[in-house]
């Protein structure tokens, strides 16, 4: 069986051979295989085959009116995001950098739902806030791109996100996705019966996309994320207009999403994941957080700040798309670096030139020789460079940890981790001298006690007509069971209604009749009461 990827990048040797819809490694027995040998899609639907006319209405296209071929059929590239403003600048951005031009005329504004950009390869569409918004224009892009005969088109979804335990203006590109009740399917109901889908995104293609990340200068992290269908409960925040839990119940929730791999919370991922992936294509989605979740849930950041960031998916998206465009500019040789190069000089050495060959081969020498000894100076140079992020990765052991996509970290990641756990140490030696400083007060206490309890028997032993008459068993049964009676006595005013109230309520009691000066005057009752009075 043929391999049907068509790579956008180099295979790496830790990267998959084959994206999720190679015909090689394709897995879903429920629909036939997605894609035509010429690459254009499938949709599994076979009632769309009896329509005359299908009507995409929130698009404002259909099938006969609109020549949907000549409109769509070399999209490549479809970029999706929440706002129209935001997928306007990233329109723009991509006709910058593929130097294409583009009129930035919303090519849905006849359906007055969401806007449509074209450059070129690349669409770029917005979604709205939420499953149900993205869900209803992912299906008709979908439709659309399927009667265009679209080739093996790819889908990006380039969105906002609170991250957790991350420094925010950081990226996440999602391996996974997971629902509210920390599944990792997107459930849908269906004619009265709960559906479930996978929610799992191509990791080829992360691997690609997070290669290009790593040589910018913000950080990027690859991981699971939680995809709520609420803003505020739904993603545990406790600054909604309505809140039933506490902060510590919130702390808690969070927690255990970091644990579970967990980089960041959102509201479309696993729609997104379930629905491309059962369509048989490939896509990524990249997030840009605003905050640490762990540390607040409002956004602070100045609305500049906030621009700015938004930039960093558009950014790898932008790369990942422009060596895609540049390769297929190359033609066959699929190099990228071959547009900036001319042709050698020696096919069209003529007579006149062959005077001064000697001295060119000489010249020529010289700068292999040079070049050579600064390119084994270079690879020392990285090589130093390797050892040490090795032994750093080492040494520090939440480097030894494998992330829960399956990825080696990068270098941004070892530093950052390495950053952390220095932190960590330093938090806990000081953790660990306030707990020695507070035992050294604790030593002094207990002693202080010990001078005064051996005073107190010194005294006792002075006293006139006192004696060492050893007391029976049944004596000191009497003084016992009188203190227990005293405390017994007391908690009748603990109550008992429920089990909250009688918790506060043991803590209470114990405060107030337990403290040692308390239990001190019971114990001299009870004795004067015996008629032991010491």
């Amino acid at each position: 069986m043929n391999c049907t990827c068509d790579f956008i990048l180099p295979t790496q040797d830790d990267w998959n051979k084959h994206y999720d819809n190679c015909r090689t490694i394709w897995k879903q027995d429920k629909y036939e295989y997605p894609k035509n040998t010429d690459g254009s899609m499938q949709l599994p639907n076979k009632h769309l085959s009896k329509l005359d006319c299908d009507i995409l209405y929130h698009l404002g296209f259909d099938t006969v009116k609109h020549d949907l071929p000549a409109m769509f059929g070399d999209v490549k590239f479809v970029c999706m995001g929440g706002t129209k403003y935001r997928m306007k600048d990233v329109a723009a951005h991509m006709s910058q950098l593929l130097n294409i031009p583009c009129d930035f005329n919303n090519m849905v504004k006849q359906a007055h739902r969401y806007v449509m950009y074209k450059v070129g390869p690349v669409l770029c569409v917005n979604h709205g806030i939420g499953i149900p918004s993205m869900t209803v224009v992912l299906e008709e892009v979908l439709k659309m791109l399927f009667y265009a005969k679209a080739k093996d088109p790819i889908f990006l979804r380039l969105g906002t996100s609170g991250g957790m335990g991350i420094p925010a203006g950081s990226v996440v590109i999602s391996s996974w996705a997971m629902n509210g009740t920390l599944e990792k399917i997107y459930d849908l109901p269906i004619l009265g019966k709960t559906k479930t889908f996978p929610a799992i995104f191509d990791q080829r293609l992360n691997q690609e996309l997070y290669s290009i990340a790593c040589h910018e200068d913000f950080n990027t992290y690859i991981g699971g994320t939680m995809s709520a269908n609420d803003f505020y409960r739904g993603e545990g925040r406790t600054d909604g207009a309505f809140c039933d839990y506490t902060e510590s119940d919130k702390m808690d929730f969070l927690q255990t999403l970091v644990g579970l791999g967990v980089k960041n919370l959102e509201m479309e991922a696993t729609a997104f994941a379930a629905i491309t992936k059962e369509a048989g294509l490939r896509a990524a989605e990249l997030c840009i957080t605003f905050l640490d979740r762990l540390l607040g849930d409002q956004v602070t950041p100045d609305a500049q700040t906030l621009s700015q960031w938004q930039k960093r998916p558009a950014i790898i998206v932008g790369k990942y798309i422009e060596a895609y465009y540049n390769t297929k500019k190359c033609g066959s040789s699929g190099s990228i670096q071959n547009i900036h190069q001319t042709p050698s000089s020696s096919n069209h050495n003529s007579e006149d030139e062959d005077d001064s060959g000697d001295n060119k081969a000489s010249a020529l020498s010289f700068k292999e020789r040079r070049r050579e000894a600064h390119t084994q100076a270079e690879q020392k140079r990285r090589d130093a460079i390797k050892k040490g992020y090795d032994s750093l990765q080492e040494l520090v052991p939440t480097c030894q940890q494998t992330d829960a996509s399956g990825y080696k970290p990068s270098k941004a990641t070892v530093l950052q981790k390495s950053i952390d756990y220095i932190q960590y140490l330093l938090q806990q030696r000081r953790r660990q001298e306030e707990e020695r400083n507070a035992l050294r007060k604790d030593v002094v206490a207990l002693r202080i006690m010990q001078a005064n309890y051996e005073q107190i028997v010194k005294a006792q032993h002075s006293v006139p007509g006192h004696s060492e008459q050893r007391l029976t068993d049944q004596e000191k049964f009497q003084v016992f069971q009188g203190i227990m009676d005293k405390l017994f006595d007391s908690f009748e005013s603990v109550t008992t209604n429920n089990f909250a109230e009688f918790s506060a309520g043991v803590f209470n009691w114990l405060e107030e009749y337990c403290k040692p000066q308390s239990l001190r005057t019971l114990v001299h009752g009870v004795l004067r009461e015996q008629s032991y009075t010491p």
